[in-house]
């Protein structure tokens, strides 16, 4: 689960009480553009993280190879599975804050 804003409650009260709406044609296309890339990144992971352990654990040597003869500073990510559903559960939660944030300031007409 994503870490929520230190006062994200009351911005959501804030919202509610003021009355704030975003127009339907603006949460369509951010419908379209955000919504769409997220569903691609999480369908990516997913199929990424389905290939075999012995891939994975190849692409995690190789990345690590290539991490240490680039000098590059920090640890390369290489726990591929872990990484997918991180990723994964980050691209759900973002879809879940969305999917509220329209409910609660979609402009009905």
């Amino acid at each position: 689960m994503a870490i929520p804003l230190k006062d994200e409650d009351k911005i959501y009260a804030q919202l509610k009480e003021e009355g704030i709406k975003v127009d339907k044609r603006v949460w369509a296309l951010i419908d379209h553009h955000v919504r769409n890339d997220l569903n691609r990144i999480s369908v990516s992971l997913g199929l990424f993280a389905d290939n075999p352990d012995w891939i994975l654990n190849a692409a995690g040597w190789l990345i690590r190879f290539l991490h240490r003869i680039s000098f590059q500073r920090g640890a390369p990510v290489y726990e591929f599975k872990k990484f997918c559903r991180i990723g994964i559960q980050a691209t759900q939660d973002i879809s879940v804050f969305l999917r509220n944030l329209r409910s609660l300031t979609l402009k009905k007409d």
